[in-house]
């Protein structure tokens, strides 16, 4: 559990500046890509596969 608290306290803290960055250099529809881009990893490694 301590170890999920850590890791969204981190992507709180660095999320937003990262995306600010990406945004400068990228604009906004690149810079909103990046989280569209993690998603399907992260949600597929949440997901409960049967025994």
């Amino acid at each position: 559990m301590s170890f999920v608290a850590t890791l969204g306290y981190i992507s709180f803290l660095i999320g937003p500046p990262v995306l600010g960055f990406l945004g400068e250099e990228q604009g906004l529809r690149g810079a909103l890509i990046v989280p569209l881009g993690l998603k399907p990893p992260i949600q597929s490694s949440t997901v409960r596969r049967a025994p």
